[in-house]
């Protein structure tokens, strides 16, 4: 089963939940986010890289991961400049559902949002990620490696597709 919930208009968190269990267990979710023209991109500005404190301690290394942080802004900002679009922020799934159809309903339903309105979308993915957001139109943009190769990580774009 699937649901929406949004607390922001530009925010959309959609969910993926097994309900043949009770209570029902969320299984996947993925995090769109409209960003408007000229606007910062949501999540990380570029004035103020700081983190919550909370985050910061469980960091294993806060030096590396705000340069990793700051890179991945650096790509976003690259590619997708400061026209609007839509950014898939977070996409996840129980590795225990793998090849559930739970990552493509929660693709289905940004895409048709994105198609519908008809703009260009950006995410960063894993490589083992990389063939899902491929099926939907997403190519690659650049491949970063972080913390000496042990992280990779793909900057994927989707071109607005023209409606009629």
């Amino acid at each position: 089963m699937y649901r929406h919930a949004s607390r922001h208009t530009n925010s959309h968190l959609a969910i993926v939940e097994d309900t043949s269990l009770f209570p029902p267990a969320v299984v996947g979710l993925a995090k769109w986010v409209f960003v408007p023209e000229n606007t910062a991109i949501p999540g990380l500005f570029p004035s103020d890289m700081s983190l919550p404190k909370e985050v910061m301690e469980n960091m294993a290394d806060p030096e590396v991961g705000m340069a990793f942080l700051g890179d991945q802004h650096a790509r976003h900002a690259e590619y997708m400049g400061n026209k609007a679009h839509w950014y898939l922020a977070l996409i996840a799934t129980r590795p225990d559902y793998k090849g559930s159809g739970a990552g493509r309903l929660l693709m289905e339903w940004g895409i048709r949002k994105v198609d519908e309105e008809g703009y260009a979308a950006y995410l960063e993915a894993t490589p083992q990620g990389k063939p899902l957001f491929e099926k939907y139109g997403f190519r690659v943009e650049e491949v970063a490696e972080h913390v000496d190769g042990n992280y990779v990580e793909c900057s994927m774009r989707r071109d607005a597709k023209k409606t009629e």
